[in-house]
């Protein structure tokens, strides 16, 4: 038991000392807007009912409930972003 923890812990050591190159992405290139959006659905049929081959998601317009004062975010048909598989990092 002990040599498998201490393998694991070496392992977490080396995705910590690797972290740059593991994840390539800096926290500085998230777009803010939808960092308290719920999960995106993908979709392939839009609010049309017309199929598109490429999967897409729709944007989202973040507003405040003003009963509660929450932040909602309700998705915008009118914004399609198209989502591209398998793309070169």
């Amino acid at each position: 038991m002990a040599i498998i923890a201490g393998s694991i812990l070496l392992v977490f050591i080396f995705i910590g000392i690797f972290a740059e190159f593991i994840a390539p992405y800096s926290s500085g290139s998230r777009n803010k807007d939808y960092l308290q959006s719920p999960p995106m659905r993908i979709h392939n049929f839009d609010s049309d009912g017309k199929f598109h081959f490429q999967p897409f998601i729709y944007g989202w317009d973040n507003k405040r409930d003003p009963v509660t004062l929450k932040l909602r975010a309700i998705p915008d048909t009118s914004k399609i972003i198209p989502v591209h598989l398998f793309v070169k990092g």
